[in-house]
């Protein structure tokens, strides 16, 4: 064999490249990590991250933008990226970032530009996410890969930085390596390089040097160990520093052609072969079709965008630096601007599932009046007063007070505290509502219960009947008696231990609406209350998490420890605010919903989730309180 190449082995090269992408495009299907209605598994999530290199990469290369095969890849992956569980995943998974930022760079560098996924990743950048891991040079070179194609805003390291770091930056020894070495010597280039797409970094000429030295023995020694796909990583490489071609690389190439399935498949290592095999076996035959696409789709991706690198090369054509955007700056938003931009967004969520609820004549209280809460909660984290948002709230009002007057309405779903909430804020109003404010209503046999009850139980319709003044204030829990039951709680505590304390913190600051007696020895309670929230957010649960923030914030003035928290509570729930307005990313949880078929995912899952973080992110920010005085 010589070099460089005749005219027909360019031809091979073209047949081999048009074969690998109908065989990627046959295959399609099995990238999508959702194909089916299967829930999202990660390894199905990895496909789909280098598919979305795949496309970059072709397209850039070939510049073949009306290709069908890619176009479809392209509705592919920007189905993929819009799924709820894909989405959810983004904010809940901060260890898999660079998937989403994978397949959000590399669609936006094809002209598919999803400017709310742009958002969303630029939030959870500023948000901390990428310091939360440790990694190696090559991993965070790939997340800076993406962070430059993305166009986002981070101090994190550059790539020349990170190549400084690898282990191309020392002197290397094939003999002591093992294959994570191996590997991480492809990833620095194939990141530092776009996979051939920029021309904006170079190597150094000693390293350069030191590949050139370094490659060709490299390439055998895979070669023997039929690592196929490191075979076309390395070639992927060689294309991109731009080594001469040499016997031992003309001689990878020939066996990659070779090696390629007449349906254009290229296979995955011999010891991975046998691994497919045996788990294709375990299961009795039914992951056999699986089995056979994840043996041989990455040898076939890689070896692709390997033979585009070469054709590119064959043809003469040099890349040109891309057209860049400048990155867009994230500008620090002010405190006010943050909860301002986030009460906008929940109060126009909230006013479109009124509509649909009022439209479809839903007659059940508990729902109307989460809807009128929430609201009402949006408006003051927003800084409005009850004025601002009556007409929001009275459209929700007077179809309630509608629906009882013809007895259409169900109360059984809503609680006791949400009914006397509700009255008191319709009343504020001039929203009658029969069954809530006639003689004998309900508030009126509220009162009457209350008046000769101490039940604990019942500390939350109490502290709304004090602040409206239809009870006398109770005797209010001491100090000493938290610190008392606090004291008996261990760091490991378990819900019920927790649950006690909470009562009683509750019941000493009349759920926020009493300033609390703890001295500055006691801030240790809103700390550790303070690591509770943080391990129940962690769990995603939106109803403990955001209820101990509330008392948190009722344990005031805190320690610098316990405003730390307290803020990293706050920033957690406004990360979670959705690009419509809701807050929770709940797509697993929708789906075992839908499943059961128990119901509306937004109703019965992203309502009470939005109503409990509009509630705490309101009384943290705020003077407001749920249970305090309605004032206008």
């Amino acid at each position: 064999m010589r070099y460089p190449p005749s005219g027909s082995a360019a031809e091979a090269l073209n047949a081999f490249i048009e074969k690998g992408m109908d065989w990627m495009d046959a295959h399609l299907e099995e990238f999508d990590p959702f194909a089916a209605g299967r829930p999202f598994e990660i390894r199905l999530g990895q496909r789909v991250g280098e598919l979305a290199i795949l496309l970059h990469a072709y397209l850039r290369l070939t510049r073949r933008e009306s290709d069908r095969r890619a176009l479809r890849m392209a509705d592919l992956l920007e189905r993929v990226q819009r799924h709820p569980e894909f989405v959810a995943r983004l904010v809940r998974s901060p260890l898999e970032f660079i998937l989403f930022a994978e397949v959000y760079a590399n669609l936006r560098a094809v002209g598919r530009e999803d400017p709310e996924m742009h958002a969303l990743i630029q939030r959870v950048v500023d948000a901390g996410f990428l310091e939360q891991t440790e990694r190696f040079p090559n991993r965070m070179m790939d997340i800076r890969a993406c962070l430059d194609l993305g166009g986002f805003e981070s101090d994190y390291p550059s790539l020349p930085e990170l190549y400084e770091r690898s282990i191309l930056a020392g002197r290397l020894d094939p003999l002591l390596m093992s294959q994570e070495d191996l590997y991480a010597i492809t990833h620095v280039l194939m990141f530092l390089y776009g996979f051939g797409t920029r021309c904006d970094h170079s190597l150094p000429d000693s390293s350069r040097a030191a590949l050139e030295r370094l490659f060709p023995g490299l390439l055998v020694l895979v070669a023997q160990e039929r690592h196929w796909d490191l075979m076309a990583e390395l070639l992927i490489c060689w294309e991109c520093v731009g080594l001469q071609a040499t016997e031992i690389s003309e001689r990878a190439w020939a066996e990659l052609e070779q090696l390629q399935d007449s349906d254009g498949a290229i296979p995955g290592p011999e010891w991975a072969a046998r691994l497919h095999a045996e788990l294709g076996e375990a299961s009795g035959g039914a992951g056999e079709e699986d089995s056979y696409f994840a043996h041989h789709y990455h040898t076939t991706l890689v070896s692709l965008i390997a033979a585009c690198l070469r054709r590119r090369r064959l043809e003469g054509h040099r890349l040109r630096p891309p057209r860049r955007e400048a990155a867009a700056r994230a500008e620090r938003r002010s405190s006010f601007e943050r909860r301002s931009d986030a009460a906008r967004a929940a109060r126009a969520w909230l006013g479109r599932l009124a509509d649909d609820v009022l439209s479809a004549g839903d007659a059940q209280a508990g729902l109307l009046s989460q809807l009128l809460l929430g609201q009402w909660a949006a408006a003051a984290l927003g800084g409005d007063g009850l004025e601002e948002v009556a007409p929001e709230l009275r459209r929700v009002g007077y179809r309630l007070a509608e629906l009882d007057r013809f007895d259409a309405l169900t109360w059984t779903d809503a609680t006791a505290t949400q009914s006397l909430l509700v009255a008191g804020l319709l009343e504020r109003l001039g929203i009658a509502v029969q069954y809530l404010h006639a003689p004998h209503g309900f508030v009126d046999r509220a009162v009457e219960a209350l008046e000769v009850t101490d039940d604990a139980a019942l500390n939350e319709p109490r502290v709304v009947l004090q602040s409206a003044g239809r009870i006398r204030e109770s005797q209010r829990l001491g100090a000493d008696e938290v610190v008392a039951e606090a004291e008996r709680l261990t760091l490991s505590a378990d819900r019920e231990a927790v649950e006690t304390v909470l009562d009683r913190v509750e019941a000493h600051t009349a759920l926020g609406t009493r300033p609390s007696e703890l001295g500055p020895a006691e801030t240790w309670i809103a700390e550790l209350l303070a690591g509770v929230a943080m391990f129940s957010l962690r769990r995603y649960d939106f109803v403990r998490g955001p209820r101990l923030i509330r008392t948190v914030r009722a344990l005031e003035p805190l320690s610098p420890a316990g405003l730390d928290l307290l803020g990293q509570c706050s920033s957690f729930l406004y990360l979670n605010q959705r690009p419509d307005g809701a807050f929770g990313f709940l797509a697993p949880e929708a789906r075992a919903l839908q499943a059961a078929g128990r119901g509306d995912a937004d109703r019965a899952l992203a309502l009470p989730a939005t109503v409990n973080c509009l509630w705490a992110l309101a009384e943290v920010e705020t003077a407001w309180r749920l249970f305090g005085r309605i004032d206008a």
